[in-house]
C-alpha cells in the first residue's frame, strides 16, 4: 500500500478530475439527447394521434389550405403561373384538358391572395369529389394512410440528419462557439422544416393513393 500522504493526495486530486470530465462529458450527452428525445416525443404523439383519430378531415384541408398559399407565391411580385401550376399538379395530377382549364382560370387572378383562394378553392371541390367517389369511410382511411406515411418517410430522414448534426457540431468549438448551443438552434430549424416537409407531403399524397372500389 502506498502511505505517502503526497503521493496519496495527488491521486485523490487526479481521481476528482478524472471522475468531473467524465460526469460532464454524461452531462453533455444527456443535453443533446434532450434535444432528440423533445422531438421524438413531438413526432410520436402525433402519430399516436394519427392513429387513434376517426376523422382527419379538417387537418388534411387546412394542410392543403396552406400548400395552396406555398403555390400561390405568396409575397412574390411576379407571378409565375407555369410554376404555380407545376407546383399544383404535383398535388392533383390532372389530365392535359384539365390543366388547360386550370391555367386559363388562374390567368383571370392578378394577385397572389386571389391565386392561393382559387387554389385552396380547387383542393377543396377535389376533395369532397374523391371523397363522394371512394366514400367516406375509405376516405378516412386514405387521410390515415397519407398522413402516417409523410410522417415515417421525413422523420427517418430527419433522424439521420440530427445525428450526423451531432457528429460534427463539436468542430464548433474551435470557432469560439458553444456545440450545444449550435446543436439546439440547428435542430429547432431542421425540426421545424421536417414539419413543413411533412404537410406538403400529406398534400401530395391525398390525392395520389390508389383504391380499388
Amino acid at each position: 500500500p502506498i502511505e505517502n500522504s503526497l503521493v496519496s493526495r495527488a491521486i485523490e486530486q487526479s481521481q476528482v478530475k478524472v471522475e468531473g470530465f467524465h460526469f460532464d462529458t454524461r452531462k453533455r450527452l444527456v443535453e443533446f439527447d434532450d434535444v432528440a428525445n423533445q422531438q421524438r416525443e413531438i413526432i410520436y404523439t402525433t402519430r399516436r394521434k394519427v392513429l387513434e383519430s376517426d376523422n382527419l378531415k379538417d387537418e388534411i384541408l387546412e394542410k392543403l389550405g396552406k400548400h395552396a398559399g406555398v403555390i400561390s407565391q405568396s409575397g412574390v411580385e411576379a407571378i409565375d403561373f407555369e410554376e404555380i401550376t407545376a407546383g399544383f399538379l404535383e398535388v392533383v395530377p390532372f389530365d392535359s384538358e384539365s390543366t388547360k382549364q386550370f391555367k386559363k382560370e388562374l390567368q383571370k387572378r392578378d394577385n397572389s391572395q386571389a391565386i392561393e383562394e382559387f387554389i385552396e378553392a380547387v383542393f377543396t371541390d377535389m376533395y369532397k369529389n374523391r371523397e363522394s367517389q371512394v366514400g367516406a369511410n375509405t376516405m378516412r382511411q386514405i387521410e390515415k394512410y397519407a398522413y402516417l406515411g409523410s410522417i415515417d418517410h421525413h422523420w427517418i430522414d430527419h433522424i439521420d440528419a440530427i445525428d450526423d448534426l451531432r457528429n460534427a457540431i463539436g468542430l464548433r468549438a474551435y470557432g469560439q462557439r458553444d456545440p450545444l448551443v449550435e446543436f439546439k438552434g440547428e435542430a429547432y430549424e431542421m425540426f421545424e422544416s421536417l414539419l413543413a416537409r411533412i404537410d406538403e407531403e400529406v398534400a401530395r399524397r391525398i390525392f395520389r393513393i390508389g383504391v380499388n372500389i
